[in-house]
């Protein structure tokens, strides 16, 4: 039996959900996925109250699609759990779920991509809406890919492609399988020659955590760490004095060696 921390802990209740047989997409991929997810939230056995069977399959539901099993649902469950629970992970319903709770740690999603407003009939409110959505959803894409095709959750940032759509791959000048104008995405490359890994080689994602000439990639560079070490420099103490013992110490090792030029460089 597998246990995952959820908000269902917060209200007393907690969901006891049992490694499939049959789907290595939820024994594997999915799980890490919620690990990658919550691993901050920490519990101890004691405080978990397992839920009755109907209660179980309710929230199963609620978890992978966002919205409540059916009769037909409920009577399968009884004999087949591992069955409704493959069939949730193949829906529309799931890839927004899984969306939704990588949007939390990426912060992507996006209703504005300014570069593209003198391009391809910008003028038009259609256009703004399809390139500023498949933007903002081109790292999301890639977790929901991940968990959907068993693949390791490291994936985010070693996978050698990225998945696109038809609008995507026409801005980002992506290979995209698909046909033209498919709101399908589809695994691809780049075209440009760049090396791929994952998030860490979008041009979506670093459109979203962008740069400024003095700025030196400090703002790109803090929100890889919170998102994929846990560690914000934001957050990190600051000296409210800086005090250079040795005049004629360089600059640039006081910036890797001071506390108060340390929190920031």
């Amino acid at each position: 039996m597998n246990l995952y921390p959820s908000a269902a802990h917060h209200t007393g209740l907690s969901v006891e959900i049992p490694k499939s047989r049959t789907s290595p997409l939820f024994a594997k991929s999915f799980f890490l996925a919620l690990l990658f997810l919550f691993s901050s939230v920490s519990t101890s056995a004691e405080e978990y109250v397992f839920l009755n069977p109907h209660e179980h399959v309710m929230r199963i539901a609620m978890d992978l699609t966002g919205g409540r099993p059916s009769e037909e649902d409920f009577a399968i469950a009884e004999s087949n759990l591992d069955s409704v629970i493959k069939r949730y992970m193949q829906t529309p319903e799931f890839s927004e779920q899984m969306m939704w709770l990588a949007n939390d740690i990426f912060l992507v999603r996006t209703d504005f991509v300014e570069y593209f407003r003198d391009s391809y009939e910008y003028d038009r409110r259609e256009v703004r809406y399809q390139v500023a959505k498949a933007v903002g959803e081109e790292p999301l894409r890639l977790f929901d890919y991940i968990v959907r095709n068993d693949r390791p959750i490291t994936e985010l940032v070693t996978a050698d492609y990225t998945v696109a759509n038809a609008t995507l791959a026409m801005f980002w000048n992506i290979d995209y399988p698909g046909e033209y104008g498919s709101d399908q995405w589809l695994r691809g490359r780049y075209l440009d020659g760049r090396q791929h890994a994952g998030v860490l080689s979008q041009t979506s994602f670093f459109y979203r955590y962008n740069n400024t000439i003095t700025n030196k990639n400090r703002h790109r560079a803090n929100n890889v760490t919170r998102m994929f070490l846990g560690d914000d420099h934001l957050l990190r103490n600051v000296g409210s004095e800086l005090r250079i013992a040795d005049p004629e110490q360089d600059f640039l090792d006081l910036t890797l060696s001071n506390p108060a030029c340390l929190a920031c460089h």
